[in-house]
C-alpha cells in the first residue's frame, strides 16, 4: 500500500521507498486510499492557533494531505519558500476552512509529521 512518505519519496527521488511514514496509515482504518488518517490527539498535544484563509497565500499548493473519508481534512501548502496547515472541515451546510501561520518549508514538514502523530491539532 502507497504511504504519504512513500509518495514523498518518490517524487523525490524518482523510486519508491518505504520509510518510517508508513506508520501513519493504520491497518485498522477501512480506507484504500493513499492518503493516511491523523492519528488520535495525545493528551499533552500542542495546539495550532487557526484563522481564517489571508488572500495572498491562496496561490500554495498542497503536497500532501489527510484522507477525505473524516469530517476533518488538513492539507500542507507550500509556496515561495513557506508552508502552512489547512484545516477543512466539512459540514452538513458547507464547509469552513481555517489555516494555520505560516513557517519555513522544513518547519512545515515537522509540524506536518506532529500533526499525523498526533502531537499537534
Amino acid at each position: 500500500m502507497w504511504t504519504l512518505r512513500s509518495l514523498c519519496e518518490v517524487s523525490r527521488t524518482g523510486w519508491a521507498s518505504r520509510r518510517r511514514w508508513s506508520r501513519a496509515v493504520s491497518p485498522l482504518d477501512d480506507c484504500t486510499g493513499v492518503s493516511p488518517h491523523v492519528s488520535t490527539a495525545q493528551r499533552d498535544h500542542v495546539r495550532l492557533e487557526w484563522r481564517t484563509p489571508y488572500p495572498a497565500l491562496e496561490r500554495a499548493r498542497p503536497v500532501a494531505w489527510t484522507c477525505v473519508c473524516r469530517s476533518v481534512i488538513y492539507e500542507l501548502r507550500v509556496g515561495a519558500g513557506q508552508g502552512f496547515i489547512r484545516r477543512t472541515v466539512q459540514l452538513d451546510g458547507g464547509h469552513q476552512v481555517l489555516e494555520s501561520r505560516s513557517w519555513l518549508q522544513r518547519e512545515a514538514w515537522a509540524v506536518w509529521a506532529d500533526l499525523l502523530a498526533g502531537r499537534v491539532r
